[in-house]
């Protein structure tokens, strides 16, 4: 192999591997984000919602307001639809009453909806 091929060759080998590398690095956010969305999720939404069936929280709603795997796979549910939610006030259909908006900062309203679009059941 020249000179030349070998450089050549380890330039390729270098971008496959940081190609896998920030894949894997952003894979691993994404985890981090929807675990930090749970986390956010188990204090601000269980009173109301279900948020995940090992959720430690009594509901102080009656009826509960829909569990987050409802959410989650209602047509239409996206990152888009669920932040629209998240930044406003939401009227509970079942009961009529409605729920304040919570003022999350950007931040958390990202991670809460991964987190309720991790729960989609896949095809």
């Amino acid at each position: 192999m020249t000179p030349r091929r070998s450089i050549l060759g380890m330039s390729v080998l270098a971008v496959l591997l940081g190609t896998g590398a920030g894949s894997s690095a952003q894979d691993a956010g994404a985890r981090a984000d929807v675990q930090r969305g749970r986390g956010l999720a188990l204090s601000l939404c269980a009173s109301c919602h279900v948020v995940a069936a090992d959720a430690p929280t009594q509901l102080i709603v009656q009826p509960p307001a829909p569990s987050f795997e409802v959410i989650a796979n209602r047509p239409g549910a996206s990152e888009e639809s669920l932040r629209k939610v998240l930044g406003g006030v939401h009227k509970n259909v079942m009961n009529s009453t409605y729920m304040k908006s919570l003022l999350l900062p950007d931040r958390d309203a990202i991670a809460i909806t991964h987190y309720i679009l991790s729960l989609k059941k896949q095809p």
